[in-house]
């Protein structure tokens, strides 16, 4: 058996002149302490309380806003450019805090990580993606659902039997599935990377999401399953017309997807003539705020009810702008 300690150091009187004070000082630095994997005693300072606190008022505001009911997750549709119907869409958490105002993901989720509560967290999301997407369903009956998990999540040995047992609980189909990794996720451990190909097993497409934007994107696509590549925004967005740099580097990047037989996604499509662009070279699944931003489970239901009857179809571009 293993044992560790976590300590947090506060000193009289440069931390605090009262017991009271330096005992809470003291504790907000072994809080400190026990985020940081490499050390395991802190010494309190100012800067350390003020970063302490401002997590702890999110971990707090984040645990209310779940045990309330407050949904977290939008949708951005993604535009079939041969159609103009939806045919897919990318789960994305947005949490805005009444106290603290809208908290980017990036910030909670690394918040999460760091406290351990990213897997529970996001087991929790992936059931309510799932459940939302069993109700999408009825009203398309062809639309992939991409959702990213996090490097944390892959090192866990239970999460191909967590992800059968979720798919089979919503009669959810696992090749309508996508898992996007962005390729600094790739760099993962051994472990990780069997449990990645054990999710692909399961019939589950992964998606290199940001493609372009990494140092390794070639050796990613040698040494894992990926099924599908999705070009960062920041490739498509630079696009103003057809001739120029920029629109031969998107086109290198996509010749090159579509000749190793990947499925292609431009993200970022702004503009007409960046969505033209993508659909000349044959980018077929597209999203952006051209289209759609991220939306609400009823906003996205009424979408998908509206173009089920005609009401859009095939003019849902224009609508959704």
């Amino acid at each position: 058996m293993a044992i560790g300690c976590r300590v947090g150091v506060s000193t009289y009187p440069d931390c605090a002149t009262t017991a009271d004070e330096l005992l809470k000082c003291a504790d907000i630095a072994m809080y400190r302490s026990k985020q940081d994997r490499n050390y395991s005693v802190h010494f309190y300072n100012r800067v350390v309380h003020s970063d302490v606190q401002y997590k702890m008022a999110i971990e707090q505001g984040f645990e209310n806003a779940l045990s309330s009911g407050h949904s977290l997750m939008y949708y951005q549709p993604q535009i079939c450019s041969d159609t103009g119907s939806i045919v897919g869409i990318e789960a994305l958490a947005r949490w805005n805090s009444p106290q603290m105002g809208f908290i980017p993901p990036d910030v909670f989720i690394r918040i999460l990580e760091e406290n351990g509560k990213i897997k529970t967290f996001g087991r929790w999301l992936v059931g309510e993606i799932l459940n939302d997407y069993s109700i999408f369903h009825t009203l398309c009956c062809d639309l992939t659902l991409s959702f990213n998990l996090s490097p944390i999540q892959l090192e866990d040995t239970s999460i191909v039997k967590f992800l059968e047992e979720i798919l089979n609980k919503y009669s959810v189909k696992a090749e309508a599935i996508e898992i996007e990794l962005t390729e600094t996720c790739l760099d993962i451990s051994e472990r990780a990377k069997a449990i990645l190909f054990q999710v692909s097993e399961l019939g589950v497409k992964i998606a290199l999401d940001d493609f372009g934007t990494g140092y390794s994107s070639l050796s990613h696509l040698k040494d894992f399953p990926i099924d599908v590549i999705k070009i960062d925004k920041e490739f498509v967005m630079s696009v103003v017309d057809d001739v120029g740099y920029d629109a031969q580097f998107l086109k290198a990047l996509t010749l090159f997807a579509h000749s190793l037989g990947y499925s292609v996604v431009a993200e970022g499509v702004e503009t007409q003539i960046q969505a033209d662009f993508c659909s000349n070279l044959k980018v077929r699944r597209q999203q952006g705020y051209l289209y759609s931003k991220a939306i609400s489970a009823d906003q996205l239901k009424k979408l998908l009810s509206d173009q089920n009857t005609q009401k859009y179809y095939p003019g849902v571009m224009q609508k959704l702008r």
